[in-house]
């Protein structure tokens, strides 16, 4: 079996992430709100909230999963918030409760989990056997040198 770490989103993955579930979040409610005669329309692009609050999010959730962010996003752009969106802005306070119910990793149960498999998946023995032999090629190169 092959395994593939997926490390946590850093600051630019996360200023995305935000940007693109909300968007993806105001059209879709958007279509909803306007019905299938303004489906086939362009719809237009809304900005939910300003860069400052998105860098300002992004920061806040650092050590949570994208499948996290998702679900702040879901909980907090109801139909009904976007509707009020032109009245009252989005803040970044509106998402720091739901964000804070999310799954959330510490650093350290991450490296943890991360150091259980290694040795759990045969991972370390490889790694000590290559080890073992680049010291005994780099033992050899180093005795025929002298020997020149």
């Amino acid at each position: 079996d092959e395994k593939v770490w997926i490390s946590y989103p850093e600051y630019g993955s996360r200023v995305v992430l935000w940007q693109q579930f909300m968007d993806t979040s105001v059209q879709e409610h958007l279509k909803t709100l306007l019905g299938p005669q303004a489906q086939s329309e362009p719809r237009p692009h809304v900005v939910a909230m300003p860069l400052a609050g998105i860098s300002t999010l992004a920061r806040l959730s650092e050590g949570y999963t994208a499948g996290s962010i998702k679900q702040t996003i879901q909980r907090v752009l109801t139909i009904r918030r976007v509707q009020q969106m032109s009245n009252r802005p989005l803040r970044v306070q509106e998402f720091l409760g739901p964000l804070s119910r999310t799954a959330y990793c510490w650093p350290k149960d991450f490296d943890d989990f991360q150091k259980f498999d290694f040795e759990a998946t045969g991972e370390k023995a490889l790694k000590e056997a290559r080890d073992r032999d680049a010291e005994r090629n780099e033992a050899e190169a180093a005795k025929n040198q002298k020997k020149k």
